[in-house]
């Protein structure tokens, strides 16, 4: 949106004086709400515009509007500095980065679907979801510090809890490892696949890249690791395929395979690499395992990092570990 935009006419509102003074010498617009102020270009106040609080809590603060939301508050200045609270609602947009941008003149970014706000001499800090990011501005300094920021948390991989995770399932990966091999780069058809889910009583696509069985059947993600356990293996490939293939870092023509099923056409479908094999029996493993091999840690204020392995206590996964 900011791209049709270009110039909003934003100026940067430094202190609750500034938002003040701002809102009080700029007239509304005819036939409008008296209390919904233009902020920046006159023509786009259904965009951009500002209000103050008339009663209640927070009477007297400035609020920034972008649409629908505050999503910058200048409160009421105290003794030391000014307080700001800063806000995205449920969706974190580009859109709105650029606005907490250009009203507070700090750098915003999305990040890991998150808004995340850059403090000079501070550090990077991600607003909470649906509630707000509080700063405060010390009028000697100048500068704004967080005052309810939250620790980041990611989850490490113990290597030595995988590798003997690993030695659990030795003889299984060894099968499967030759099993994929054997089947060398063929492609695995539609119809094949379908088969193989009928065989795992599993007929629903997966959902948000995870595992389908943990996604969707969670009871069977425990009957797999029994048979990754035993002596004894299901020797159709597709069939065991269909619990990993889409946990791998590649996918090949799933929407053209499902179309093609449908219109009983076998010739398009998955393409097999032992690699994009095993990664998918590698994401099996840690999903069954993640409390053993995946530590929670803390990550400094002022530094931000993505979870590479969030994946593991949402959706599907979180899903099958909460199933009673």
């Amino acid at each position: 949106m900011y791209g049709n935009l270009r110039n909003t006419g934003i100026r940067v509102l430094h202190t609750y004086e500034d938002a003040h003074y701002l809102l009080k010498n700029t007239k509304p617009i005819r036939g409008r709400s008296t209390n919904c102020y233009p902020l920046g270009n006159r023509k786009k106040v259904d965009m951009l515009h500002m209000r103050i609080v008339e009663a209640g809590a927070g009477e007297g603060d400035v609020q920034c509007y972008l649409h629908n939301t505050p999503v910058v508050t200048f409160k009421k200045p105290t003794a030391s500095g000014t307080e700001v609270s800063v806000t995205y609602g449920n969706w974190a947009t580009n859109t709105t980065a650029m606005f907490i941008g250009e009203v507070l003149g700090l750098s915003a970014r999305v990040f890991n679907n998150e808004i995340v706000v850059s403090l000079p001499d501070d550090g990077e800090y991600r607003i909470p979801r649906f509630t707000a990011l509080q700063l405060h501005k010390d009028f000697n300094s100048h500068t704004y510090k967080a005052v309810n920021a939250e620790n980041c948390y990611v989850h490490k991989t113990s290597r030595k809890a995988v590798n003997n995770i690993k030695k659990q399932y030795s003889e299984f990966i060894t099968w499967y490892s030759g099993m994929c091999k054997l089947r060398g780069s063929a492609t695995i058809g539609a119809l094949e696949i379908a088969n193989g889910r009928e065989e795992l009583n599993h007929n629903q696509h997966n959902m948000g890249g995870l595992n389908p069985l943990a996604a969707d059947f969670p009871a069977n993600a425990n009957t797999l690791r029994k048979q990754m356990l035993s002596t004894s293996y299901e020797d159709n490939l597709a069939a065991f395929y269909t619990l990993v293939a889409k946990s791998g870092d590649t996918r090949y023509s799933y929407r053209n395979s499902n179309y093609n099923y449908n219109n009983n056409v076998n010739f398009e479908g998955y393409r097999i690499t032992l690699k994009w094999m095993m990664d998918g029996l590698n994401e099996m493993l840690l999903g069954l395992h993640r409390d053993e091999v995946l530590v929670r840690t803390e990550v400094p204020l002022g530094i931000v990092k993505k979870d590479s392995n969030a994946r593991f206590f949402e959706a599907g996964w979180d899903r099958y570990y909460h199933e009673d």
